[in-house]
């Protein structure tokens, strides 16, 4: 995994945030009713998640202290997503987690659950997670094979966000099993001029240039 190191912080923060909604009526033992339990939660979440994720979105190994953290996270971002389903935070998060866990195939049911059931909105964090998210998307899909949802994913993403090196490097890996060699090169190009030491796209444009 390959990040390009600004914005490693930014991501990890962007997806604990404070819920608004009002609580729900009714009591049972670990779920969340009010704001002011979700934002406790929220805390705890991050006290867990927010150490091991920065190390994931850097490409850096996780330890086993971590992962049971992380796994200890999971329910309570359940519990969060139960009390606002429609936040795309804590879908990005929980995707993120899984992740960062090796657990590919829930990460993605995760992802697609947030851009099926979140609503979008016109903040501008909404729109940069909700990029980000879709950036996650096309990435498991890419490592699928599944070459056209990922180059969608990639290009939605893009269409919120246009300077992104990993979606210009995803379009691009499809664009070569598609053996599309000058959209390519050219996404490949779009990419390093947004991030030059993006390895994926420094890596497949010295191989693109190889090829007659």
């Amino acid at each position: 995994m390959f990040r390009a190191n600004s914005s490693i912080s930014w991501l990890i923060k962007s997806v604990f945030v404070a819920a608004i909604l009002a609580g729900c009526s009714g009591m049972e033992p670990n779920f969340i009713y009010t704001v002011d339990q979700f934002n406790e939660t929220n805390e705890r979440v991050q006290n867990l998640a927010m150490n091991p994720i920065q190390k994931y979105l850097a490409g850096q190994e996780i330890n086993n202290k971590e992962k049971a953290d992380l796994e200890t996270a999971l329910p309570l971002i359940d519990e969060m997503i139960r009390f606002d389903p429609i936040t795309i935070n804590s879908y990005s998060l929980k995707g993120k987690v899984l992740r960062a866990l090796d657990r590919d195939g829930e990460a993605k049911m995760a992802f697609l659950d947030g851009m099926a059931k979140a609503l979008p909105t016109n903040e501008e964090q909404d729109k940069l997670v909700r990029a980000d998210l879709l950036l996650e998307l096309a990435q498991l899909h890419l490592a699928s094979g599944e070459f056209n949802e990922a180059r969608a994913a990639a290009e939605k993403s893009l269409s919120i966000n246009d300077e992104s090196a990993i979606g210009h490097t995803v379009i691009a890996q499809v664009a070569y099993q598609n053996n599309e060699i000058q959209l390519a090169k050219d996404e490949c190009l779009r990419a390093l001029l947004i991030d030059a030491d993006y390895e994926p796209a420094r890596t497949l444009y010295r191989e693109l240039l190889a090829k007659k």
